[in-house]
């Protein structure tokens, strides 16, 4: 399916809604039929259930330590209480379906239900890191980022340590310096920038004498100490190099063979449970993206960075293998998203078309679709040979990032679009990602205007009446869209040529051709500015000249006739007005 519509759905609080609504408990075994039934009749072809994994007490805990993230609680739902939190879905304590969703065989007859309306699963998969909870912090140490402690150091497990999962608590812990707070959970809202004070990763062991201050100083910096099977270990939290570190998780190492082969194992158990996955921060765990980040804690391989192989090209290999039509789709920034396609990917999120809309830079827009990226933020902090050469190569093929992006107006980790733009920008911001190539990527409550952003702990959501302007939106759009050869058909991106010397304003215009069978095709046309412009659209279809081309816009019923050698030899001319979305549908 070349240009598939997903709907990510945050399924524990859908199915709370579910078993409120029916005055019964819903799991994920006993869906009403009229969901599927739904998703169905407004087209989508992928359904994504945003966290169905198990999390843990470990997780939950750090879910409810931060005052800002508490405070991202009362801002989504004013009446919440500890019971209305878990933790973090990207802060995985074991790739199974908790009890309360109903088990992972109520998601084998969720997908086999799914399936029978001709709708496909996608699930989460979280390459770089696992969460605190996660069994294999004992049962594996060696597979997570580390520092060394010297022998004979709190070599002899705890049986408490080991029975509780809590970190070592040593005595005398000084205070933690002011300024130096953790950063909040995994997908937290405040995850916000901030340098380290000191490195914890010296290239040594860690003796005795240094672990009492180390408690509290790792907790500040990123790692923590626990207790495992295998003795005490100074363990790193997951991170983003730009970010302090994710304090309900553990990293793991790509640096070891070893943790390849474990998380292929994992994603191959996952790949028998549903049609593809959506991979949390892909780009993490590139070699050149994880060597940078982890340089300055060790490793007790001996593989040069030159030598780490990346962990994609194998493994989406290895399932394609057995699930060839199974379907990758990253989370990735920093422009590495042709990087991560060239490795495998189907699709990759398309952020900067979103931080171009949301800024209503109508220009930005056209740019982005049409021009050469520019170097990422990693790779001009970085200033590697490597990615300057990469960067050269995703130069030569932008129109893939465009094909196979993954264009959102928002997903759980970004805005309510409802609460960012106008009802006109949001029509028109709307057509461009349903009407490009590629995967087109709606939210649970996009379609109804909901304009609270709910922090992926919460598991209840306030009630948010549907904004009618913005049902009819969505509503006019998906329906329009299924009688014409969008999303199935030939697309091409047009260039806007202008109406007129000295006429600036077809920059702010975005043209995409569909042909599915020959004597029809359909143009989708918006000017995303907050004024009126014109333009000429450029048809590229064959043997246009040949026919007089009725012409109907399917939003607004309006019609009228152009004669073939007229669109051949100038193009369309449009006038439109501002924020304007048009799906013309042309036969003859």
């Amino acid at each position: 399916m070349p240009h598939p519509l997903l709907y990510e759905i945050n399924t524990r609080c859908w199915l709370r809604d579910l078993s409120q609504k029916n005055s019964a408990p819903v799991t994920l075994a006993n869906v009403p039929d009229s969901e599927f039934a739904t998703w169905k009749h407004l087209g989508f072809t992928h359904i994504w259930l945003m966290g169905v994994w198990r999390s843990g007490l470990l997780a939950r805990a750090e879910a409810l330590r931060f005052p800002g993230q508490r405070q991202a609680y009362s801002d989504a739902l004013p009446d919440w209480t500890q019971s209305d939190v878990e933790g973090s879905p990207y802060a995985i304590a074991d790739y199974r379906v908790p009890a309360n969703l109903g088990g992972d065989e109520s998601l084998a007859a969720f997908r086999r239900k799914l399936n029978a309306h001709g709708l496909k699963l996608i699930l989460d998969f979280v390459p770089n890191h696992l969460g605190l909870d996660h069994p294999w912090i004992n049962q594996f140490p060696d597979l997570f980022v580390q520092a060394p402690i010297a022998s004979g150091v709190g070599s002899s497990p705890s049986p408490e340590g080991e029975a509780q999962g809590t970190a070592v608590a040593l005595s005398n812990v000084p205070e933690i310096p002011s300024g130096s707070s953790p950063s909040p959970p995994s997908a937290a809202p405040e995850r916000s920038g901030g340098g380290l004070e000191e490195r914890v990763g010296e290239r040594k062991p860690f003796s005795r004498e240094h672990l009492n201050s180390m408690e509290a100083k790792s907790q500040a910096e990123g790692s923590f100490l626990r207790q495992t099977h295998h003795g005490l270990r100074l363990l790193a939290h997951g991170k983003d190099p730009n970010f302090p570190a994710w304090t309900d998780t553990i990293q793991l190492d790509y640096r070891r063979p070893e943790t390849h082969a474990k998380m292929l194992e994992v994603l191959h158990t996952i790949a028998n449970r549903c049609d593809g996955v959506r991979c949390d921060m892909a780009m993490l765990i590139l070699p050149e993206v994880f060597t940078q980040t982890w340089s300055w804690f060790p490793v007790s391989i001996n593989h040069p960075p030159s030598t780490i192989n990346s962990f994609w090209p194998h493994t989406i290999s290895s399932i394609k293998s057995l699930h060839p039509s199974f379907l990758f789709l990253a989370e990735a920034y920093w422009r590495l998203e042709t990087e991560l396609q060239a490795q495998g990917f189907d699709f990759t999120y398309d952020k900067e078309l979103y931080d171009r809309l949301v800024a209503r830079d109508a220009a930005g827009v056209q740019r982005h679709l049409f021009s050469l990226p520019s170097p990422s933020p990693f790779e001009v902090a970085t200033a590697s040979p490597l990615l300057e050469e990469r960067a050269g190569e995703r130069s030569s093929s932008s129109a893939s990032v465009v094909f196979r992006g993954a264009h959102f107006l928002e997903n759980h980790d970004e805005r309510r679009i409802a609460s960012v733009l106008s009802a006109a920008e949001h029509r028109a911001a709307a057509l461009v990602i349903l009407g490009l190539p590629g995967m087109r990527f709606l939210h649970e409550g996009q379609l109804t205007g909901a304009c609270r952003r709910l922090p992926v702990q919460l598991t209840r959501r306030c009630v948010e009446p549907p904004l009618p302007e913005v049902a009819q939106i969505y509503d006019q759009l998906l329906a329009a869209i299924q009688l014409t050869s969008i999303g199935r058909g030939r697309a091409e991106l047009l260039k806007p040529r202008p109406a007129w010397t000295e006429n600036p304003t077809a920059e702010n215009f975005i043209l995409i051709q569909w042909q599915s069978e020959p004597g029809s095709f359909d143009l989708v046309a918006v000017n995303l500015a907050s004024h009126q412009g014109q333009c000429y659209a450029p048809l590229t279809i064959a043997n246009l000249s040949t026919h007089d081309w009725r012409i109907r816009d399917l939003l607004t019923q309006n019609h009228f006739t152009r004669p073939g050698p007229d669109l051949q030899s100038q193009g369309l001319y449009l006038d439109l007005p501002a924020n304007s979305a048009c799906i013309f549908h042309f036969a003859h």
